[in-house]
């Protein structure tokens, strides 16, 4: 049951940096990145290219590429 819960009061109160990587494919991904984006500022966004719902199998380079990158910045 904890696949449903609310998180923006969440998203909200954290003062971390958070990274959501999405696919290119997958649909509305743009509206539902800057949601987030707009929920807490923090929140740093990637979209990996040429993949739909399983960007680890369609694109694992991209996919390792960005959390590389991510994980250097924190």
């Amino acid at each position: 049951y904890y696949t449903n819960q609310n998180v923006i009061h969440a998203l909200k109160a954290i003062n971390n940096s958070m990274y959501f990587i999405t696919s290119s494919e997958y649909k509305d991904n743009e509206g539902i990145l800057s949601e987030y984006s707009s929920l807490n500022p923090a929140i740093e966004t990637a979209i990996i290219s040429n993949s739909k719902n399983l960007p680890w199998i369609e694109n694992p380079q991209d996919l390792y590429n960005y959390i590389t990158l991510f994980l250097m910045e924190a």
